[in-house]
This record gives C-alpha cells, sequence and structure tokens, in this order.
C-alpha cells in the first residue's frame, strides 16, 4: 500500500502517467481486448498506474480503516479484529501485486527468455569512464545539431523570409560544437552540412538526415534521459523536439552518469531483429522484399505464413498484428528495426570495449559491427 505512496512521488511515474504513448497503447489495447489476450496486461498497467494516482486517498482509507480495527478490537476482542485486519490488508497487497507483476512484469519475462545462452552474460551495468561518457554525450548532441539543421533547412525551402530576416541556424550549431571542444572532431561529412550556408542543403539531403532521429532516440535511451524505449511496432516517427531540446539547453545531457544495463541493451537488440525478421518475413510473402538464396526466400515465406490471422500471437505494428498491416507500414517498420539493430550493436560494442574509440565525429557513417550473414533485400 504504502509503496504506492512512494511511487506517487517519483518522477519517473509521472512521466511514465503524462506520455502520451502510453495512452495511445492503452486505446489500441481497450479496441483489442475481444481478439488479443496480450492487451489485458496493458489493461492492468493502467489500472495499476491510476492506482497510484489515488494512493493518498487509499491511504487515508487504510488509515481509517486501521483505526476502525482499533475500535473493533476494544468492543469484541483484539484478537477476532486482528485477524480480520490481517487478511483484508493482506489480500489488498496481494491484489495490487499481482497487478504490478502481470502489467509490468510480463513483456520483460517474455523478452528476456528469448535471450540464448550467449547472450546471458550481458547481465550488469557497465560503469563508464569518462572518456566513454563524454564520446556518447557528443555523439547525441551531434546527432540533435544535425536534426535541427535539417528542420531549419527543410523550413527556409518551404517559406519565403521577410525582407531583412536572416537565418542564423548555422552560426549558432557551430558556436555550440566550439563550445563543448566538437568542432575540430567532426568528421568530413558533418563538417561539410554544418558549414554550409543557411538554405543551401537539398531536400534529398535533409530527407537523409531526419534518419538520425532513431539513433538520437537510442542515445538519449542509452543515456538515461528517457527512461523509455518503446518496441519497433509502437514506436512512432521521431519527434524533432527530442532534438531541439538538447540543442536549446544542453546540460541536462552532459549531466549524464550511467547508462542503461547491458541486458536491457541485449532486450532491445533481439526485440528489433524479430521485428526485422517478422517484416522480411511478410515483405517476402507479399513480393516486395526478396532474398538471395532461395532456400531462405522459403524459409521466410513459410515462417511469414504461420501468422496468417494470428490476432493474439503476430508482432503488431501500431493496432493491427504485421499480417494485416499495410505494406508502407511494413516497410517503415523494417527501415526502423534494421537502424535500431544497427546502432544497438554499435553501443554494445562500444560498451563492452569491442569498438576502437571514436576519433571522429562521424554519425551519417557511424562505424558500424560487421554486418549479419544474412540480411533483408528489397
Amino acid at each position: 500500500m504504502f509503496g504506492l505512496l512512494k511511487l506517487f512521488f517519483s518522477r519517473h511515474y509521472w512521466r511514465l502517467l503524462t506520455r502520451g504513448e502510453t495512452w495511445r497503447s492503452t486505446w489500441i489495447a481497450i479496441r483489442r481486448l475481444h481478439k488479443d489476450k496480450r492487451s489485458w496486461r496493458q489493461l492492468a498497467r493502467i489500472v495499476y498506474l491510476l492506482l497510484v494516482l489515488v494512493s493518498p486517498l487509499l491511504v487515508l482509507l487504510f488509515l481509517a480503516f486501521c483505526v476502525g480495527a482499533a475500535a473493533l478490537a476494544a468492543s469484541v476482542g483484539i484478537g477476532g479484529a486482528a485477524i480480520v485486519a490481517f487478511l483484508l490488508s493482506f489480500l489488498l497487497e496481494l491484489t495490487l501485486k499481482s497487478l504490478a507483476r502481470y502489467g509490468f512484469g510480463t513483456t520483460r519475462k517474455e523478452a528476456e527468455q528469448g535471450l540464448n545462452a550467449a547472450d546471458m552474460q550481458f547481465q550488469g551495468a557497465v560503469t563508464p569512464t569518462p572518456e566513454l561518457l563524454l564520446e556518447f554525450e557528443q555523439i547525441t548532441l551531434l546527432n540533435a545539431i544535425l536534426i535541427c539543421r535539417a528542420s531549419s533547412e527543410q523550413f527556409v525551402r518551404s517559406k519565403e523570409l521577410p525582407q531583412g530576416v536572416t537565418i542564423v541556424t548555422r552560426q549558432r550549431h557551430l558556436e555550440l560544437l566550439r563550445q563543448h571542444g566538437m568542432y575540430d572532431k567532426l568528421g568530413a561529412q558533418e563538417r561539410d552540412l554544418l558549414i554550409a550556408a543557411d538554405g543551401h542543403w537539398t531536400e534529398a539531403v535533409s530527407n537523409s538526415v531526419f534518419a538520425l532521429l532513431e539513433p538520437l532516440r537510442l542515445f538519449r535511451w542509452t543515456l538515461r534521459l528517457d527512461p523509455f524505449l518503446n518496441h519497433p511496432g509502437a514506436t512512432p516517427p521521431g519527434n524533432i523536439a527530442t532534438a531541439s531540446e538538447l540543442v536549446d539547453d544542453p546540460t541536462e545531457l552532459f549531466r549524464a552518469k550511467a547508462f542503461v544495463t547491458l541486458k536491457d541493451i541485449r532486450i532491445a537488440l533481439r526485440t528489433a531483429e524479430a521485428y526485422c525478421y517478422r517484416c522480411w518475413a511478410e515483405g517476402v510473402k507479399r513480393g516486395f522484399f526478396g532474398a538471395n538464396i532461395p532456400e531462405k526466400e522459403a524459409e521466410l515465406r513459410k515462417y511469414a505464413e504461420t501468422f496468417e490471422g494470428q490476432e493474439a500471437g503476430d508482432l503488431l505494428l501500431g493496432s493491427a498484428i504485421v499480417n494485416r498491416s499495410p505494406d508502407a507500414e511494413i516497410r517503415y517498420a523494417m527501415a526502423l528495426s534494421m537502424n535500431r539493430a544497427e546502432t544497438l550493436r554499435w553501443i554494445q560494442g562500444r560498451m563492452l570495449g569491442e569498438l576502437p574509440p571514436v576519433t571522429e565525429l562521424q554519425v551519417l557513417s557511424l562505424p558500424r559491427n560487421s554486418p549479419s550473414e544474412e540480411s533483408p533485400s528489397a
């Protein structure tokens, strides 16, 4: 009971309660209750969150109950009243714990079951060295700066500026890079783009830079700036606000002191790979993805066919299973999950010291681990 009250005063709880994705997921779950037993988990989660919201009232009622039990003990005997109070308290606590365990524990348990023996060695947290922490922080900020510059370039292309108005995005970004000792470490491609005069990026360049929204999301999560990482099927398009807030004030970014655990990285990586493979298989079945080896293509097609109409077994893309999703959404989820998997492999490699330190800030062509043996081809 008092655990609910503790959560009520935690920052983590309020961030979870007020983020839009919590309520989008709940609405999707309500619509799918009749055909997908997994939706009950989200319903249990939101019931628990709402109980936390009214926890001060619940605690007051609980204290009033204790006072009443004491009065009852004075009139009918201490033993009987104590037994009643204990049983009711036990049942209430058991109900709350069951809601929390079912709503918040099952997803993670299932994800951990997907880890193989080699994965399970990655259990603990990595204590970051100051050098590695700074490297991740600078990569995060550079991603944010490039995204904001792409947004500015898009604005300049689409709007006719009033006479006398001067765009100073380039100057602000270069000054920020120098302030944090990043300018002299820029890769050639990044430097060329950032020193180009405002309004000189092409639309194709801007669109390619917007692909950095997913790595930015992952680095923010790795540095614990964001406590949540949606699975690829529930991941909305990147929000430019997550970049602009860092560019406007990078203080919080450079106060980061810890990474997420290696287990969290492995779970996120395995989830991204599962979505990648599932979307690849569905694309092969529909004919817009392929495989280099005929045997592999047959294997993928057979895998996709096992999910025909499996509302409670197939992966979700938004509110629909992959099997019933439009081609465009499958392509998007495929690209996002591949981007996520590659970035997470690189992050993991640096955290474990398997990849060399970054000497140049090259986020547009971030060095990757060796590609997987089999990768989809469109």
